[in-house]
C-alpha cells in the first residue's frame, strides 16, 4: 500500500486515529474503529476512506495490529507522536514520518519493479513531492492541468513514468503535500513553497553559516530540495533542472522565496558580506535581485 493509492486518504484524520488507539480501553479492529471514529450511513467496503486512513497509520508505522487476534496497537513511534504533538505539531510528525519509511535514495526510473515495490510505503508520495518541488514557484498556480501538462513535458507521453499519473492522483497528492508543510495554498491552486517544512527544519540548522552551506544543511534534512539525494535521483531521470532560477542561482525558486517569507517573519536573518564568496542570489526571475553570503537563523 502507498499513501497516493488508494488515493481516499484523509491525512488529517491519522491524528485522530492515532489518538483513538492511544486512548482507547478495549481492543479495536480496523472495522470497529472506523465505524466509530467516522460514523456514515454507509457501509464498510474495500477501498473505503474510512479504512485506508487506518491502514495509512500502519503504513507510516504509528500503529500495529495484534497478529493473534487483528487488533489495533500503538507502536513507538505513534506514543512518540503523541508525546511530542504539541511541541511539534502533526505537520511535523506527518512529514517525519515520510521520511521514516523510505529509502535513503530514491530512484525516478524502474527497473522492472512490481507496481508494489516502486509505490510502497511513502515512495510514490516522495517521488511527486521531489518533481513538485523541483518547479518553479512562478507563474500560475498548480492545478491539475498544469501538473500534467509539465509531465508530459519532462517525462514523455507514458504516464506510467509519471510522478502523479492522472487527476485522481492529484488529489490525493493535493492532500498529503498540505498536510505535510511542503507546499502553500493560494486561491487559485498549489505553489512549491515549503514554508512550513523549511521553518520547522530550522532548529537543526547551524546557528549561522554560509549560504551554501545553509542550503546544503537544508537538502540533507528534506532531500527533495535542490542538491538533495532524491532531487539528484530526479534530475538523472529528466536530465536538467525544470525550474530556472537554480541554474541562475544555485537555489530553487520556492525556497528562495521561502527564505524571504521566514526573514519577514523574523525567523532567520540574511546577509550580504562584501568580501564574502560563493553568494546565492534570490529570486533572479524576479525584479531586484538579493544577494545572500550568509544565513543566521534566530533560536
Amino acid at each position: 500500500m502507498a499513501l497516493l493509492n488508494p488515493p481516499q486518504t484523509l491525512p488529517h484524520a491519522i491524528r485522530v486515529v492515532v489518538e483513538a488507539i492511544h486512548s482507547s480501553k478495549d481492543p479495536q479492529s480496523p472495522e470497529d474503529l472506523a465505524r466509530l471514529l467516522f460514523p456514515a450511513s454507509a457501509e464498510l467496503v474495500s477501498g473505503d476512506k474510512r479504512l485506508t486512513t487506518i491502514s495509512m497509520a500502519k503504513v507510516l508505522g504509528f500503529v500495529g495490529t495484534d497478529p493473534a487476534v487483528g487488533s489495533l496497537s500503538i507502536t513507538e513511534r505513534g506514543q512518540n507522536a503523541i508525546k511530542n504533538a504539541k511541541s511539534k505539531g502533526w505537520e511535523s510528525i506527518l512529514r517525519d514520518a515520510t521520511l521514516e519509511v523510505a529509502p535513503a535514495e530514491l530512484s525516478f526510473q524502474r527497473h522492472g519493479e512490481s507496481d508494489d515495490a516502486w509505490t510502497m510505503g511513502s515512495r510514490d508520495f516522495l517521488r511527486a513531492v521531489t518533481w513538485f518541488l523541483a518547479q518553479s514557484a512562478y507563474g500560475p498556480e498548480y492545478t491539475w492541468n498544469r501538473v500534467q501538462y509539465l509531465q508530459q513535458d519532462q517525462f514523455g507521453g507514458d504516464r506510467e513514468d509519471w510522478p502523479i499519473m492522472n487527476d485522481t492522483r492529484y488529489g490525493a497528492f493535493r492532500r498529503w503535500i498540505l498536510a505535510t508543510g511542503l507546499a502553500s495554498e493560494w486561491p487559485n491552486g498549489l505553489r512549491p513553497i515549503p514554508i512550513n517544512a523549511v521553518r520547522d527544519t530550522l532548529p537543526m540548522i547551524s546557528i549561522r553559516s554560509s549560504s551554501r552551506d545553509f542550503i546544503q544543511e537544508l537538502s540533507r534534512l528534506l532531500p527533495f530540495l535542490w542538491g538533495g539525494t532524491y532531487r539528484e535521483g530526479l534530475l538523472r531521470r529528466i536530465g536538467s533542472d525544470p525550474d530556472p532560477d537554480v541554474v541562475a542561482s544555485g537555489i530553487d525558486s520556492g525556497v528562495a522565496i521561502t527564505l524571504l517569507a521566514l526573514e519577514a517573519e523574523g525567523a532567520i536573518y540574511l546577509e550580504d558580506l562584501a568580501d564574502a564568496t560563493r553568494k546565492l542570489v534570490l529570486c533572479p526571475s524576479a525584479q531586484g535581485k538579493i544577494t545572500v553570503s550568509h544565513v543566521g537563523v534566530n533560536k
